[in-house]
């Protein structure tokens, strides 16, 4: 089986590169999340943005405006040709893995591991600390999945320390 798409030749490392997320846009752009950055597909041409943020791009989420959220060290917003990092004043932040969600009332939700969770109601930033959490939360762990159930309630996983519902 051969891939349908391949990301564009140059300054990629075939042999290196690690794929993370694929998301499509509702006008069908495609976005690849990877340890070289983000790649953007728009008809037959792509875009790598590395020098933007950085140069993992852990998760990617798109919400139903076209706005672009990818998650590395920080969250960054891509929207009208340009890229933001829209948790600069907070202290969200992530070393090895970063997990984006938007819920269904469009709040999108961050967590990695080092800082702990975020909620972004596309103005400003409600942050919930580890330590708001519990003596023994994230005790190593890395938060890895958010879902929201029937009734709009938000929870999340780690990958060793079990699933959680935020309140």
């Amino acid at each position: 089986m051969r891939p349908l798409l391949k990301l564009p030749e140059g300054d990629i490392n075939s042999n290196t590169i690690e794929l993370y997320d694929l998301e499509i846009a509702a006008n069908g752009d495609f976005w690849v999340g990877s340890s070289q950055g983000a790649f953007h597909r728009q008809g037959t041409a792509w875009n790598q943005y590395v020098d933007e943020f950085g140069s993992d791009a852990w998760d990617i989420e798109i919400n139903d405006a076209g706005e672009v959220f990818v998650g590395d060290f920080h969250i960054h917003k891509f929207a009208n040709g340009a890229w933001t990092n829209i948790s600069e004043t907070t202290n969200l932040t992530s070393y090895l893995h970063a997990e984006l969600f938007l819920s269904s009332t469009g709040d999108l939700y961050y967590g990695g591991d080092l800082q702990g969770v975020g909620r972004y109601d596309g103005t400003q930033w409600e942050e919930i600390s580890i330590a708001d959490l519990g003596d023994n939360f994230f005790s190593g762990a890395s938060l890895v999945n958010f879902a929201e159930d029937v009734n709009g309630d938000i929870y999340f996983s780690t990958n060793s320390d079990g699933v959680f519902k935020l309140v």
